[in-house]
């Protein structure tokens, strides 16, 4: 058997220092000749040695230090019989002896997340087609802003659009960035970057399609539900994908995650809608945009059914006015 003796830091119980004991004395102490060499003050020159007695014991003897050596039941002892486990205080360092042939923990394993066990890097998975993907979805964004938009200053409103898209995606990558840092010890910033804009660019997609459909089928009232519903599930989506390149968490819980998130979400909106409690306005509200599209796709009604329509509304009205009169 051979001894091993570990300078363990007092409080966090980390070990400093690991050294074999190749030869009897094993010296101990502040000067450096000393088989083991400590940096504390308390701890004189030469202040204890090793020693293995005939029958085999591992005894550690004091050298007339100032401050002796101590044990959790002797403060100040002399000499002190050592074996694999016992731990004495030399001035303020905390000694543990060992038996070389002691059973280790296994290796713990390293946090990689599904980016990293799904194997070696695609194409789509490189920093500069990632950059260049993200690129072209803020172009595409500030490409639809204008598109989308009527008025003489179009353009400048869609560059501030593509602006304002790049400081939140910049901030959210980072966010995100920071906890793929302090989890996975690995930054991935551009990556971050790259989700959060597919999932912009698909919500500006899906919001773009359902605003023609409004448009175009504007007695369908189930729309905005089901806007609420695609958005709450692209927010699922980003969640999860964040978190397997933040996380080594499984693919389970990461959609759990991204749920979870989701469902808070809804809540709010529940809440929020509420709470807004809607003075009474005889101002009709339309949601819907006009649209530029050809006048064949264009839902209309003749004149013959607009007068129907307005009969039937007006007599709804009236019908109301009385029962309120009663």
């Amino acid at each position: 058997m051979a001894m091993i003796v570990e300078v363990v830091h007092g409080r966090s119980g980390e070990v400093r220092q690991r050294v074999r004991v190749e030869a009897f004395p094993f010296a101990i102490g502040r000067a450096l000749d000393n088989a083991l060499v400590l940096d504390d003050p308390h701890v004189d020159a030469r202040h204890a040695r090793l020693v293995q007695e005939e029958d085999g014991a591992l005894v550690v003897e004091d050298l007339g230090s100032v401050n002796k050596l101590a044990t959790a039941t002797h403060p100040l002892a002399e000499r002190i019989r050592v074996r694999p486990g016992t731990e004495i205080t030399v001035g303020r360092t905390t000694l543990r002896f060992r038996d070389d042939s002691e059973a280790v923990p296994p290796a713990i394993p390293l946090h990689r997340s599904a980016a990293d066990a799904a194997g070696p890097q695609r194409w789509h998975q490189r920093t500069t087609v990632r950059l260049a993907l993200s690129a072209a979805a803020l172009a595409l964004i500030a490409l639809h802003g204008w598109l989308d938009n009527y008025e003489r200053a179009g353009a400048t409103q869609a560059l501030l659009l593509a602006l304002g898209v790049t400081v939140l995606s910049l901030g959210w990558a980072g966010v995100w960035a920071a906890v793929a840092r302090a989890v996975i010890g690995q930054f991935r910033f551009v990556t971050h970057l790259f989700i959060t804009l597919v999932i912009a660019v698909a919500a500006m997609a899906y919001t773009s399609l359902s605003g023609w459909a409004e448009f175009l089928l504007p007695s369908l009232g189930i729309l905005g539900g089901i806007e609420v519903a695609a958005n709450l599930a692209l927010l699922a989506v980003a969640i999860a994908w964040h978190l397997a390149n933040a996380s080594s968490l499984s693919a389970r819980r990461r959609w759990r995650a991204g749920a979870t998130t989701s469902a808070v979400v809804l809540a709010l909106i529940g809440l929020f809608a509420l709470a807004d409690d809607e003075p009474f306005t005889d101002v009709p509200e339309f949601s819907a945009v006009i649209k530029a599209a050809p006048v064949a796709i264009v839902p209309k009604a003749s004149v013959a059914e607009f007068g129907a329509e307005l009969a039937a509304l007006k007599a709804e009205v009236d019908a109301l006015r009385s029962e309120a009169a009663r």
